[in-house]
């Protein structure tokens, strides 16, 4: 039996590569990944910020539009109302003839 443990194999290629090659961004310098990462961080915030701030925006005139809607379904709750109180006097004024009614 062969005790000799040759673990030099050329055809596995087992050695590891150059540092760039093993690593995302691993060509770059730590402060330039450090400033990239801290840009595209407040980049992010900022979107977020917008998209908060839209949403608010959204939200404030969704609720200024169910205001305005109860205000236009009580005007017409009056409005039928009225309607209601002249077609009674209307019938009323058929069938009494009363002049006084019409006024």
């Amino acid at each position: 039996m062969n005790t000799d443990n040759n673990l030099d194999h050329e055809f596995l290629e087992l050695q590891a590569g150059a540092p760039s090659e093993r690593t995302f961004l691993g060509g770059m310098r730590l402060g330039a990944r450090v400033g990239l990462f801290l840009w595209t961080g407040l980049l992010v915030l900022v979107g977020a910020a917008g998209l908060f701030a839209f949403a608010e925006n959204q939200l404030f005139t969704t609720l200024d539009d169910a205001q305005a809607s109860g205000r236009v379904t009580a005007l017409s709750a009056q409005l039928e109302l009225g309607i209601a109180k002249a077609r009674g006097s209307e019938k009323t004024f058929f069938q009494n003839k009363d002049p006084a009614i019409a006024d």
